[in-house]
C-alpha cells in the first residue's frame, strides 16, 4: 500500500511541474486528507479512476502506467479489508 501512495506522490509532483491542472484538480481533494477509513480510500480510488478516464490526453504513457499500477494496488488492498 505504501508503494501506491509513493506512486501518487510521484504523479502529483510531475503534474505540478508541468501544471497539469485537470488531473490535479480531480485527485488532490481526495488525497490531501488522512486516509484512515475504507470510505476515504474508496473516494481516492474513484478519483484515480476518474483521472484515468477523463485525463488521458494530460498524462504521459509512463504516468498512465504508474496510475494504473496504483489503482490495482489500492483495489487489492481494499479487497483484503
Amino acid at each position: 500500500m505504501q508503494n501506491c501512495f509513493h506512486n501518487i506522490d510521484v504523479l502529483i509532483d510531475q503534474w505540478c511541474q508541468r501544471r497539469a491542472l485537470k488531473p490535479l484538480s480531480i485527485l488532490l481533494p481526495k488525497y490531501v486528507t488522512v486516509l484512515t477509513y475504507s470510505d476515504q480510500k474508496l473516494a481516492l480510488l474513484d478519483a484515480m479512476r476518474a483521472v484515468k478516464g477523463m485525463c488521458r490526453k494530460d498524462l504521459t504513457p509512463d504516468e498512465m502506467d504508474l496510475l494504473v499500477a496504483s489503482i490495482s494496488t489500492l483495489e487489492e488492498a481494499l479487497r483484503r479489508v
